[in-house]
């Protein structure tokens, strides 16, 4: 029996599934922060606590990529073209989207010494990469979506060296970063972007979208996440450990204080 299709599942399941998918993206991305945390000598109930207080920063963020990955994969499977074609315009839009970021943060960091600016910058430009990238790996999809299988495949590889390539490069560059000097807020937020961006892709896979009982634990889940993070970021240390071990974050956490 074949798996049942996101179009035949009812709004309420979608939903439900969609917060869950949301909630786990959350708890799963602050891993980097995470380990930048404990290599600063945080340990037992604390290291718990700021985890709680990253993972609820970083719920809504997360909510948005699960919604955008799961639109994403929708739209390439109502375009011509079977799996091949699915899976290399997935990844060759996502090796776009690093792609700019890459060169475009490295710019950045070479010409702005504003970091508060700076990360405002790399944002806006991260968002409308993500979607000027979304368009063109459609149109890449749909070009290949009747051509032979086997230029198919080449073009999935290919997709996927090319993501693969752009994110070890951008793994050695905040390496010399960290190997050199205090790791730069540009290195620190493209490995907490990349984290969050692989989080989310695994979050919105068919296995998550389709288990019915997700959509009955999402809600409450997220609802436990938001409320164990609001209640450990009134704690004075923890509050100070966002900006300090997670400049993504603190981004987050400076809106709510506007």
């Amino acid at each position: 029996m074949e798996p049942q299709g996101d179009a035949q599942l009812s709004w309420s399941t979608r939903f439900g599934t969609l917060v869950a998918g949301g909630a786990l993206g959350a708890v799963l991305a602050p891993i980097p922060a995470m380990m930048r945390v404990r290599s600063g000598g945080e340990h037992g109930a604390s290291l718990w606590l700021s985890w709680a207080a990253l993972a609820a920063l970083t719920l809504g963020p997360a909510l948005v990529l699960v919604m955008v990955f799961r639109a994403a994969r929708f739209g390439l499977r109502g375009g011509p073209g079977g799996p091949w074609v699915r899976t290399g315009g997935l990844f060759i839009w996502l090796a776009l989207v690093l792609g700019f970021d890459v060169f475009f943060g490295a710019a950045l960091r070479a010409t702005t010494h504003h970091h508060a600016l700076a990360g405002v910058t790399f944002a806006f430009f991260t968002l409308a990469s993500t979607g000027v990238s979304a368009l063109a790996a459609r149109r890449m999809a749909l070009a290949l979506g009747d051509r032979s299988v086997i230029a198919q495949r080449i073009f999935a590889v290919f997709a996927v060296l090319a993501f693969v390539g752009l994110l070890g490069l951008s793994v050695v560059r905040v390496g010399r970063g960290l190997g050199t000097s205090l790791p730069s807020s540009y290195g620190v937020a493209l490995v907490d972007a990349a984290a969050l961006l692989l989080a989310c892709l695994f979050a919105a896979q068919p296995i998550f979208t389709r288990a019915r009982f997700l959509a009955f634990v999402g809600p409450p889940l997220a609802l436990a996440v938001a409320v164990a993070g609001v209640s450990a970021l009134r704690k004075p240390d923890v509050h100070a450990m966002v900006p300090a071990y997670a400049p993504d974050h603190a981004m987050v956490l400076d809106l709510f204080r506007r």
